[in-house]
């Protein structure tokens, strides 16, 4: 490709504008003319860079940034003399800022001197190339009315010409001037390749498998990576998904570094509904090999969002929001992403990032009822969401940020009402389900709510932290017939995971499988001896069974590991004093537990009752009397502190 200088295109055309016949070569000795020449290039391709390249795209596959369509590599002047070469720039520069309308290009090209039999036709060509290696499609496109169906072939510009009609969206005239370069050239793999591009978008995969199926012979990785993932597209468009699945990864094999098609597999990984860990990981080798698309991006964090893995979402968005600040509705998913993960400080920060950007006075609204709610004002905020509702009926979040907030009042049957409301087509509907599903937990609605979940788990399979979080809130209420239910799927997904395996012990505890339960216990610990929870909880079913030596041997166990967890020097300190054959060495070891206790848990009146009760044991009167008058603070109508003065002080009074 060659440029030139201003000075050198305005000489030229001043030449031309007083007919001239002096020529250049006469003009300028020789070598000086191949200097100048030289650093007009130079000059030519820096002025040429800063104008206007925008390119007309047709859609191709997916989206219009996925458009794959081969080019070739004519050159623009093919075997034209330097002084025609520049006339042919000039033309060029003329043409595309409209000083040159298109009915006077013959005039000037006739000008341009020659020898060459159809040399006007060459010239025609040289000026097409150029344009089009401007990506100038549609200025090229009205030029070949100056060439011959014959010339086009003979010239070689069949490819360009179908090239410049699929680029000003002209398809179906693209698809028959491929068609017929094929038929001359049947190992055209370019032509062959773009043939197939133009018939899936114009939604004929039928076709398009059929042209990708003849290019399976081709000798170059490059194009059987494009023809394996155009047979995938097309299996993709005849609702193939298996058969694409295959053609992606044969694709991948001769072309590893194709953002494009790792995001493709993904996408035929997620109609198979794959496990998740699957799709992700081809989400993110497509996204190391193009990490500033921003597309891409927030493709993969709507799926992780979808599959209501909220941690993973914020990740990934915190990693992309660096880049692309301004994203708008990945602020927002991210600050939903928190909500979901109860992180309000980091959706409070990313939610002031989100109004620095918003515009619109609808958004703006929107970010401000939100902010209500991260600051627990209830009232404004559901004012400002239903607000929201009067111009946009279908606003999906606007339904699910109402039930939530009626959710946090504590109103479970209005939440109900909204998270209802959300549409199932809507990218809020798992987790508005999810709600919807813990509201009739709450109204102790068991069957609705296990239909809901289970309608949920079948959606999201490999969620199986979704059903880990239904049995807790199932537990909570009571509720233990889904609560074994729900961490039954979470252990069927994930069978070594320690905290799903102590919650279905205390489930199990619930239902009276006691003897199942120690050895559930036991088995947890074996593989994590140090685990505290599973301790404590094991000691405290020794306790209840009335195993006091077992009991006493695993609170002293976790006291060791960690003399701060939970209550457990109090529940030590309780079973050293209540053994029958507790001596005074007892209680006063029981007596320090419960003192270093109520260090850190001073307002727990059960155990300052206690500490008051083994100090009188122990005759230090003054102390009990201390403890029972803080009790008295806390609680003044206590009735055991009010036992425990007639027990120890009544007395003494009387014989005083």
């Amino acid at each position: 490709m060659q440029n030139f200088s201003p000075d050198e295109m305005k000489l030229r055309e001043e030449k031309h504008l007083k007919r001239s016949d002096d020529k250049i070569g006469t003009a300028i000795p020789l070598t000086f003319f191949f200097l100048l020449l030289l650093s007009t290039i130079i000059l030519g391709q820096h002025l040429l860079s800063k104008k206007n390249t925008s390119l007309n795209t047709i859609n191709i596959t997916f989206e219009r940034l996925e458009q794959q369509e081969e080019i070739d590599n004519v050159e623009s002047f093919n075997n034209l003399t330097q002084a025609n070469q520049l006339e042919i720039e000039i033309i060029a520069i003329q043409y595309l800022n409209g000083k040159l309308k298109i009915e006077e290009i013959r005039s000037r090209m006739n000008d341009i001197e020659s020898t060459e039999p159809n040399e006007f036709a060459k010239k025609i060509a040289a000026l097409i190339n150029r344009l089009i290696e401007q990506k100038k499609y549609t200025s090229a496109l009205p030029i070949f009315q100056y060439l011959t169906k014959k010339q086009i072939t003979s010239l070689k510009m069949s490819f360009r010409y179908a090239q410049t009609l699929s680029k000003t969206n002209q398809t179906e005239k693209a698809i028959a001037e491929y068609e017929s370069l094929l038929k001359l050239n049947p190992k055209h793999q370019a032509a062959l390749v773009n043939l197939g591009l133009l018939l899936l978008s114009n939604h004929q995969p039928l076709q398009a498998y059929s042209v990708f199926s003849k290019g399976l012979t081709f000798d170059s990785g490059v194009h059987k990576a494009k023809i394996h993932a155009g047979l995938g597209d097309s299996q993709m468009g005849l609702k193939k998904p298996k058969e694409a699945l295959l053609s992606f990864q044969k694709s991948i094999e001769y072309r590893p570094t194709s953002s494009l098609t790792w995001k493709k597999l993904a996408r035929t990984q997620r109609e198979l509904k794959m496990p998740v860990k699957v799709v992700s990981l081809s989400y993110q080798k497509a996204l190391s090999l193009q990490p500033s698309n921003s597309r891409l991006a927030s493709e993969f964090a709507n799926y992780l969002f979808h599959n209501m893995l909220f941690k993973q979402t914020t990740e990934l968005l915190r990693n992309h929001l660096r880049q692309s600040k301004t994203s708008i509705s990945e602020r927002l998913l991210i600050v939903i992403s928190y909500l979901e993960l109860q992180r309000s400080a980091n959706a409070k920060k990313q939610l002031s990032y989100l109004k620095k950007y918003v515009s619109r006075r609808k958004q703006k609204m929107f970010a401000d009822s939100l902010g209500s709610y991260l600051q627990g004002n209830f009232e404004n905020s559901l004012a400002g969401f239903k607000a929201s509702l009067k111009k946009n009926r279908d606003n999906n979040l606007a339904y699910y940020m109402i039930g939530q907030t009626y959710f946090a009042q504590n109103k479970p049957k209005n939440a109900a009402i909204y998270f209802n409301k959300v549409l199932q087509n809507s990218f809020f509907y798992n987790i508005a389900q999810y709600r919807l599903g813990m509201t009739k937990i709450i109204h102790g609605k068991t069957d609705e709510a296990k239909n809901i979940f289970n309608r949920l788990f079948a959606r999201l399979p490999q969620n199986i932290d979704i059903a880990f979080q239904v049995a807790k809130l199932a537990y909570a209420n009571n509720d233990s017939v889904l609560a074994h239910a729900s961490i039954s799927k979470a252990i069927l997904g994930s069978p070594d995971k320690k905290d799903y395996r102590l919650l279905e012990a205390k489930i199990k505890w619930r239902m009276g499988e006691r003897e199942n339960v120690f050895d559930l216990l036991k088995s947890i610990l074996k593989q994590h001896p140090t685990y505290k929870p599973a301790i404590y909880r094991l000691a405290d079913y020794y306790s209840r069974m009335k195993k006091f030596q077992d009991a006493v041997s695993h609170f002293s166990n976790l006291l060791e590991i960690d003399p701060d967890y939970s209550n457990t020097q109090f529940r030590l300190a309780v079973l050293l004093s209540a053994n029958l054959s507790a001596n005074t060495q007892s209680k006063i070891k029981a007596l320090q537990l419960v003192q270093d206790y109520l260090q850190r848990n001073s307002a727990d009146v059960k155990a300052r009752l206690f500490d008051a009760k083994l100090l009188c044991e122990l005759k230090k009167m003054q102390e009990c009397q201390h403890q029972l008058m803080l009790v008295n603070k806390f609680e003044p109508d206590n009735k055991e502190a009010q036992s425990i003065k007639m027990d120890y002080f009544g007395s003494l009074t009387q014989s005083n």
